[in-house]
């Protein structure tokens, strides 16, 4: 009877080899198994996203010249002393700064309230006529959306050659330019049409995000006793 009892203990004790071998796969195996999947995104990611940041920081202390055949010089923080000096790249960041604050709403505000209405509908068929709809500007190539708002600027044709043909192109020609050559429309008809052409691709983000139902599945329904993996708490 002993025998028996302890050959029992012996068959469900967790820290057989062969329980390892053949069951559960220990945490190390875990692990590795899971670098090797990541091994390739990690090695992109280092080539080509942290050395290129590494590289860029190295060469601004130096005098390197892309075109030139001759060795870089150390020249330590002469290039940026010279670009503090330098009206140009103050313009530079103002104009970057004006087309953040006009670039970003289009791209978090706005598709984070579309994803809200669009969740909200509650006909199936509707709610994927919205869905498809604003993912349309998305699915254009961006050559395509360039050549689209080019239409807006570009010259138009000369009708005819009387008089008054050639008089109604010339008034036409000169309300164009007026609107189209305006400097301070250049960045806002820019974010405009990058903000239209990324809605439905930023929005579709969100309502993934919405659709997740995380917060709502990590709540105990009531009357719960804080069982765990089918078993209580407390036993």
């Amino acid at each position: 009877m002993a025998q028996t009892l302890a050959s029992d203990r012996a068959s469900e004790s967790p820290t057989q080899p062969g329980r390892l071998l053949g069951g559960e796969t220990s945490p190390l195996r875990r692990g590795i198994g899971a670098w090797l999947f990541l091994f390739p995104a990690v090695v992109f990611f280092v080539g080509y996203q942290v050395y290129p940041i590494f590289r860029v920081v190295w060469i601004s202390f130096t005098d390197d010249k892309f075109l030139s055949s001759k060795p870089p010089q150390w020249v330590g923080f002469d290039n940026y002393i010279q670009a503090l000096h330098d009206p140009l790249m103050w313009a530079g960041l103002w104009r970057a700064f004006q087309f953040t604050i006009m670039f970003l709403p289009g791209t978090i505000i706005l598709p984070l309230l579309l994803a809200i209405l669009v969740d909200r509908v509650t006909n199936p068929r509707l709610a994927t006529f919205y869905r498809v709809v604003l993912l349309i500007p998305a699915l254009i190539p961006s050559t395509l959306v360039f050549v689209l708002w080019e239409v807006d600027v570009q010259l138009p044709e000369r009708p005819d050659q009387s008089s008054a043909g050639r008089h109604a192109w010339s008034v036409h020609l000169a309300e164009r330019a007026a609107v189209a050559g305006r400097t301070a429309l250049t960045l806002p008809a820019i974010a405009f049409m990058e903000n239209w052409w990324g809605l439905g691709y930023h929005t579709i983000f969100f309502l993934a995000g919405l659709a997740g139902d995380f917060p709502r599945s990590c709540q105990k329904p009531p009357g719960s006793t804080g069982r765990t993996n089918g078993r209580s708490s407390g036993t």
